[in-house]
């Protein structure tokens, strides 16, 4: 019996684990040294290669859960053109029928002997046929011919991208993929800042990435992910304010976190779930123990409204939202508003936030409905010299669009371009309130502010519901918000819903279809259930049993609960 009930314990904890797991993940994803990832997929899986002697290669259904499947090289069959050296950084491509692989041969400090080769094979998980070296850095010219990148053009031209610390350069290949294209000439689209070249096509423009600073001196490297764009694969690749990536002008995306991850870059290609979310795999040392090696990581690339890429949590992850690459969908019920009740004081602030990935700009409207609380869930009142953000997008006291709450929850303050006005209407707790803002005057239920402002600075910082760079937290409710460009064009109707499959608050933009999640949950809470749930699963449509909000069959209703029946939502056993 003893036996028995240990077995059944294990089972149960098993089960709640898996179901802990089953809609997020913990970085890293592999927690092996895997330097320099590539991904491509291929069937139902996705394949992972990294630098080694033999080119290990992984593979998953989900980003997220990875296995050993083998090595692209062994002993017999590894390239061999550069004498003692390691095989690093490859590249996985399809070209026709082929899966073909880009690799390059180097050793520490020997950057002139350092070259890129070619090898393909009929099967993702090897075993590679090597067709030797394309060039080595002599013979092309380049010091330190590694970290090949494939691209074809629109035009269905076929590219290769090298280079490390001693600028970036491209060439066109033949229609094979296998050699220099004859007569071809290389061409110079990146300075010396980085290496681990990877581009992304993405509407009008080509996303130049690449890796500054250290990769391989554990808690001391200072390897980051930087980011230039182009309208032309060939260049010229620019930051936001126009300075040119041969200048060694990019904007940073990601960097590392003392005490979680030290030296994260070297990104793989950039995958799209099914849900249209994008995401990315990057190696970096693991702060626990950076002896392990270079471990990789995987998370959520989003887009701001000026069409730059930005990591999800702004940083690398340690549990996020795993890709959906399931067969079905998150289901949804709508609910009146998302209750916020984060800790007042350090606890709060800039963890606690939607980020809706929208810059501002001066013909910004900003409409929301929202209720505010004298103090937390756990009794905290709302005191402190602390400003309290409903919206934000401040980044300095020359740059922001932000609406705030003052310290004693007497006034709203506004904030726009470095002016702040704080005596925009009185404002009281425990009431429901209608706000419109604009750069020059503010709508407080039907009260209009003028905020003698007719010109603002435009921020980088996305608007964020909560909270701010620098401000704490109110404790309140939102109701929604939406999102005016020029000419009154509605960009953005989020209303709150929560995902039943965990209970996690969320917005839905009416506008995208997107859902907006919390960079944490912890702090939020959601309002009373007023809509029937929506994406019903398939069962739960079909018949007359009862489903509750999870989508899972129930025998025994509770009193008071709200479930679904023949898709519809029905409440049961309220007198």
């Amino acid at each position: 019996m003893k036996k028995l009930f240990s077995l059944f314990l294990l089972l149960l904890l098993a089960t709640v684990g898996e179901a802990a797991d089953r809609y997020s993940y913990s970085n890293p994803v592999i927690k092996k040294d895997f330097p320099d990832p590539t991904i491509i997929k291929a069937g139902d899986y996705f394949y992972a290669y990294c630098t080694g002697s033999y080119v290990p290669i992984y593979r998953s259904k989900n980003l997220v859960t990875w296995t050993l499947v083998g090595n692209a090289f062994n002993g017999n069959t590894r390239p061999t053109f550069v004498e003692n050296a390691g095989v690093w950084a490859p590249d996985i491509n399809k070209i026709g029928d082929k899966y073909v692989m880009y690799y390059s041969m180097s050793t520490w400090g020997g950057t002139w002997a350092a070259g890129i080769g070619v090898a393909t094979s009929d099967v993702p998980y090897g075993s590679f046929t090597d067709h030797g070296k394309l060039f080595i850095s002599s013979e092309i010219g380049v010091e330190n011919s590694i970290d090949p990148f494939y691209i074809e053009d629109e035009d269905g031209k076929k590219y290769l991208f090298w280079g490390s610390f001693h600028d970036i350069y491209g060439i066109e290949l033949s229609d094979d993929g296998l050699s220099l294209k004859e007569g071809a000439t290389k061409f110079k689209i990146g300075g010396g800042l980085t290496e681990g070249t990877y581009i992304h096509k993405r509407g009008e423009y080509y996303y130049l990435f690449g890796s500054a600073g250290s990769c391989c001196e554990g808690a001391n490297s200072t390897y980051r992910l930087v980011v230039a764009r182009s309208k032309s694969l060939k260049g010229p690749y620019v930051d936001r304010s126009g300075g040119k990536a041969t200048n060694d002008r990019y904007e940073l995306i990601l960097s590392g976190v003392p005490g979680f991850v030290y030296g994260p870059g070297h990104c793989s290609e950039i995958i799209t779930d099914n849900s249209g979310n994008d995401w990315i795999c990057y190696h970096g040392y693991q702060a626990s123990d950076p002896n392990i090696g270079r471990c990789m990581y995987v998370d959520q690339v989003k887009w701001d409204s000026d069409g730059w890429p930005y990591f999800a949590c702004n940083q690398p992850s340690e549990t996020w939202d795993r890709p959906d690459f399931g067969s079905g969908t998150f289901t949804y019920s709508d609910v009146e508003y998302i209750d916020y009740t984060g800790e007042n004081g350090d606890a709060g602030g800039f963890d606690f936030m939607f980020d809706t990935g929208y810059v501002p700009n001066q013909a910004t409207v900003v409409e929301l409905e929202c209720y505010s609380y004298t103090e937390n869930a756990v009794g905290d009142p709302f005191v402190d010299d602390k400003w309290r953000a409903i919206y934000s997008a401040r980044t300095a006291n020359t740059n922001g669009y932000s609406l705030y709450v003052n310290p004693n929850g007497q006034q709203w303050g506004y904030f726009a371009g470095g002016y702040v006005n704080n005596k925009l209407g009185t404002h009281e707790f425990e009431k429901k309130y209608h706000i419109e803002t604009r750069l020059n005057k503010i709508t407080i239920n039907d009260d209009y502010y003028n905020t003698n402002r007719s010109t603002y600075t435009k921020s980088n910082q996305r608007l964020t519901l909560f909270s701010g760079l620098q401000d704490y937290p109110y404790f309140g409710r939102i109701y929604g918000l939406k999102i005016y460009a020029p000419s009154s064009r509605l960009l953005h109707d989020y209303v709150p819903v929560v995902r039943n499959e965990d209970s996690m608050p969320m917005f839905h933009d009416k506008v995208t279809g997107e859902y907006l999640r919390p960079t944490k949950a912890d702090g939020f809470g959601v309002g009373d259930v007023v809509d029937a749930i929506k994406n019903i699963p398939a069962a739960a449509a079909k018949d007359d049993a009862l489903y509750d909000l999870q989508g899972r069959r129930v025998q025994d209703t509770v009193k008071g609960g709200i479930y679904i029946r023949a898709g519809r939502k029905v409440v049961v056993g309220i007198e």
